[in-house]
C-alpha cells in the first residue's frame, strides 16, 4: 500500500527572497503520480502534468518525489499546499506564510498610508503632525490582504 513518506512542512518566506521555496512530498511506491492542491484540495496546481504554470513541480516519478519549487514569490503565494496520493487520499498539507516589508508613513495630508510591495492604502487620518516619519516592520502578508 502507498504511502507518503516525505510531506511537506510549513515555511515562513519574504517577498523577493534569493533562494526558492521547495515543498516536498514523496511516496514509497514507484510510479505513483502524487497531485498538490493550493488552499482547498479542489484547487490542483498539479497532477500528473503541470496544471497551473505558476507553481512548477520538480518530479522523479521513479523514486516517487513531487517538490513544488517557488521562486519569485510575492503575496499570492502564501496559503495552504496539499500533497495527495489519489489511490490511497493520503494527504499531507503544509502553511506557506510570506513575510513582507510593511512601511507605514505619513504624507501631506495627515493620511496614515501603509504600502505593503506594490499595494498602498491610507487607512485613517490623525492629529499628530509628524514630517517625514517612516517605519518598516515585518508582518505576514495573511494579516494585510485585506487592504487589496
Amino acid at each position: 500500500m502507498a504511502k507518503l513518506t516525505t510531506t511537506p512542512r510549513s515555511t515562513v518566506a519574504t517577498l523577493q527572497q534569493d533562494n526558492p521555496v521547495v515543498l516536498s512530498c514523496k511516496t514509497n511506491k514507484p510510479d505513483t503520480i502524487l497531485s498538490w492542491a493550493f488552499n482547498d484540495r479542489t484547487n490542483i496546481i498539479f497532477s500528473g502534468y503541470t496544471v497551473k504554470e505558476r507553481y512548477p513541480v520538480l518530479m522523479n516519478r521513479e523514486a516517487g518525489e513531487f517538490n513544488i519549487s517557488l521562486s519569485s514569490l510575492d503575496a499570492s503565494y502564501a496559503g495552504r499546499y496539499t500533497c495527495l496520493e489519489p489511490g490511497t487520499m493520503k494527504s499531507a498539507s503544509a502553511q506557506l506564510t510570506i513575510l513582507g516589508m510593511l512601511r507605514v508613513f505619513s504624507n501631506k495630508k495627515r493620511m496614515l498610508v501603509i504600502k505593503i510591495g506594490r499595494y498602498a492604502r491610507s487607512i485613517s487620518t490623525y492629529n499628530r503632525p509628524t514630517s517625514g516619519t517612516q517605519a518598516v516592520l515585518l508582518l505576514p502578508i495573511s494579516c494585510v490582504k485585506a487592504m487589496r
